[in-house]
């Protein structure tokens, strides 16, 4: 009979996958970035995200 092959994956840290990229970015580049992190930011504190993120997860029922 076969056996499961087990699969283990390291605990992902998304701060430090982002150190990465952002060190890496032209400085021309970093105020464009951080300015979009703020509305990123806002959109998550007023809920649109949210509201977005279930428009999405519902968007077969929505177009019905």
């Amino acid at each position: 009979m076969a056996q499961p092959i087990p699969l283990d994956f390291p605990p992902r840290n998304p701060r430090a996958e982002l150190a990465l990229p952002m060190e890496q970015l032209p400085e021309e580049h970093a105020e464009a970035v951080l300015a979009a992190y703020e509305v990123l930011q806002e959109l998550h504190d007023h809920g649109v995200l949210e509201i977005v993120r279930g428009a999405m997860a519902a968007s077969d029922e929505i177009l019905e």
